[in-house]
C-alpha cells in the first residue's frame, strides 16, 4: 500500500463514498494518531504498539467477516458471501494498516510551500500536489488538506484561542480544550469548537462553502454579520452557505455514518415506530412517520450491511412508503397499514 492509494481512498472518504468499514478504520487510525503525537514513544514502544494495532485490527476482521444470512421483507433470502466480506475487510485494513504504520509519511512534517517573514509565529502550507497532506498544528490537532487547499495557521496558538484560515477542503480532527476555542476561518464563515471532528468545504470557483460534522458539535457563523446568528451541528449534519444562497442553510450529509455501530439493525416483525427508533441511535438523525397509522406497520429483515439510503428504501418498499430530507430531519410518508 502506497501513499497514492492511501491518498485515493481519503479523497473517497471526503466524497462520502466508503464503506462503514472504511470510514470507521480511518476514524480509528485519526485516533491513534491523536493519541501518538501526544507521547514521545521509543522505536521499541512504537514497535510494540504497532503489534497491538494489528493484532486487534485482525482480530475484528475475522468477526465482521464471519458469514451471515440476511433475510429481507417479504420472506426473501440473500447470503452475502463470507469470502467476498473477508476480502472487503482485508483490504480496508490493509489500507489503514499500511497508513499507520509507513512511520513518518502522515506523521512527519509536510513541505510548505510559502513562509511568512522570518521570526513570524504564522505558516502558510499549499497543497500543490493530488494526494490529501496531514499536519499536526501545536495543540496535535490534526489537519488532513485536500490537493489545491491551503492552510494559515500558527506556530504556536495564542493563550485564549486557537486560529487558523482555510482555503479549498480540508478534514479536522480537534484536540478537546474547553478554554481555548478552535476557530476555522473560511471565506464568509466561522466553524468554532472545542473538540470534535469535521470537514470544511471551501469552493472558490463556485463561490460556496459547506461544513460537515463527523463527531462531537460545531458552531457555525457569518464573519461579518453583526448578530452572529449562530448554527450549531451534529454529526451527519451540514450547513451550506454560496453567493446564490447567502445564508446559512442547514441538512443532512449526502452519506450518513453511523455514530454508533452497536445498535443492531436486524429486525423480525418489528412495528415501524421502533425500526425508526432504532435507526435514530444508530445515525443521530430525526426519523418522523407522518401518518399515525404507520405505527401499526412491521418490518423483518437484517438491513446491517446497506447504506442509510439503501435502509430507507428498503424498509418504505415494505410499507408503501416514501421518504423525504427536510432539513436535518427525515420524514416518512405513507398510508400506513390497519390495527
Amino acid at each position: 500500500m502506497n501513499k497514492e492509494e492511501f491518498g485515493r481512498l481519503l479523497l473517497r472518504y471526503q466524497r462520502g463514498e466508503c464503506t462503514e468499514q472504511e470510514a470507521r478504520l480511518i476514524h480509528e487510525w485519526y485516533d491513534q494518531l491523536a493519541h501518538d503525537s501526544q507521547e514521545a514513544l521509543s522505536l521499541e514502544e512504537k514497535d510494540q504498539a504497532e503489534q497491538r494495532i494489528w493484532s486487534a485490527i485482525r482480530h475484528r476482521a475475522v468477526e465482521e467477516a464471519a458469514p451471515i444470512v440476511r433475510q429481507q421483507p417479504l420472506g426473501r433470502e440473500y447470503s452475502f458471501g463470507f469470502y467476498a466480506r473477508l476480502a472487503a475487510s482485508i483490504a480496508a485494513i490493509s489500507l489503514l494498516a499500511a497508513l499507520y504504520f509507513s512511520r513518518g509519511y502522515f506523521t512527519s512534517p509536510v513541505k510548505e510551500t510559502a513562509y511568512l517573514p522570518s521570526g513570524s509565529n504564522v505558516r502558510h502550507l499549499t497543497n500543490s500536489g493530488a494526494y490529501p497532506q496531514t499536519l499536526v498544528l501545536d495543540d496535535k490537532s490534526i489537519v488532513t488538506l485536500m490537493p489545491g487547499g491551503s492552510l494559515t495557521y500558527p506556530n504556536v496558538f495564542a493563550a485564549s484561542q486557537r486560529e487558523v484560515h482555510l482555503t479549498g477542503n480540508a478534514f479536522f480532527k480537534i484536540t478537546k480544550n474547553a478554554r481555548k476555542p478552535f476557530r476555522v476561518y473560511s471565506s464568509k464563515l466561522v466553524t468554532q469548537v472545542l473538540g470534535t471532528s469535521f470537514w470544511v468545504k471551501n469552493e472558490v470557483k463556485q463561490n460556496r462553502i459547506e461544513v460537515a460534522v463527523v463527531t462531537g458539535k460545531v458552531a457555525v457563523y457569518e464573519q461579518q454579520q453583526a448578530a452572529r446568528k449562530r448554527v450549531t451541528l451534529t454529526p451527519n449534519q451540514q450547513v451550506s452557505y454560496s453567493a446564490e444562497a447567502p445564508w446559512l442553510q442547514t441538512g443532512l450529509v449526502r452519506n450518513p455514518i453511523p455514530i454508533d455501530s452497536s445498535v443492531t439493525i436486524a429486525f423480525n416483525d418489528v412495528p415501524l415506530t421502533a425500526v425508526l427508533k432504532r435507526l435514530e441511535k444508530r445515525y443521530g438523525i430525526a426519523l418522523t412517520a407522518r401518518n399515525r397509522n404507520m405505527q401499526y406497520c412491521t418490518f423483518t429483515g437484517d438491513i446491517t450491511d446497506l447504506t442509510m439510503d439503501e435502509q430507507l428504501n428498503i424498509i418504505c418498499q415494505s410499507v408503501n412508503a416514501s421518504y423525504v430530507r427536510k432539513g436535518t430531519r427525515i420524514l416518512i410518508s405513507g398510508s400506513g397499514c390497519h390495527p
